[in-house]
């Protein structure tokens, strides 16, 4: 879980004694992390170390290359959540609320940064409008929203534990003005974002 202590132990044995020394990356691209001996102790474990370890054994009999062994970190955590705001193409930074006019496009995107993998649902006010189910990769809309009016999409973030979940729609009626809610949802917790469109009042 995020913020524990946790220590990896390479029990390499051997005549003469054994050199071990610690990498980190993903696939390939491992790099040392400056640290040698059997243990390799992590505090505070954050995000950052959804990685894999690597320890790797070396002594001077009859070795040109070392004995390796993979431990593959996985760090729990609450959804991470933020939204991005598009307006007819343009972004809008003010975050939490936008001002719109009828016939405007809006692009709401959710991106959620979660382990284990959430489930993702967009809701306008109290109404749901559908969901992303990280199990199969499918978006499942709701019955209860006129659904043709909204297009939800999915894109992976470039880091594994990341996702984006976009909703697309027009202001074309008084009840598309409204608040929005992007829930996202894991076995650790749940967080939620949102953003509200009001009227452009006529003067």
């Amino acid at each position: 879980m995020l913020g524990d202590t946790v220590n990896l132990w390479c029990n390499a044995t051997g005549y003469p004694e054994p050199t071990v020394t610690w990498y980190a990356g993903s696939g390939e691209k491992l790099e040392s992390i400056g640290i040698s001996g059997n243990m390799l102790g992590i505090r505070n474990i954050s995000q950052s170390c959804n990685t894999i370890y690597q320890c790797q054994a070396i002594n001077s009999y009859r070795m040109k290359k070392p004995v390796v062994k993979n431990f593959t970190s996985r760090v729990d955590f609450i959804p991470d959540v933020s939204v991005g705001i598009k307006l007819n193409g343009k972004e809008i930074l003010n975050g939490g609320s936008v001002l719109g006019r009828k016939k405007d496009r809006v692009v709401l995107s959710c991106s959620i940064y979660a382990v284990p993998p959430p489930n993702v649902t967009w809701s306008r006010d109290n109404i749901t409008i559908g969901t992303y189910h990280h199990v199969n990769g499918a978006i499942e809309k709701s019955s209860n929203t006129d659904n043709f009016l909204y297009e939800l999409k999915t894109k992976a973030l470039e880091t594994k534990i990341g996702i984006t979940v976009t909703l697309d729609f027009t202001l074309d009626a008084d009840y598309t003005f409204a608040s929005y809610h992007c829930d996202a949802e894991n076995e650790v917790g749940s967080n939620r974002k949102t953003v509200k469109i009001n009227h452009v009042q006529k003067r």
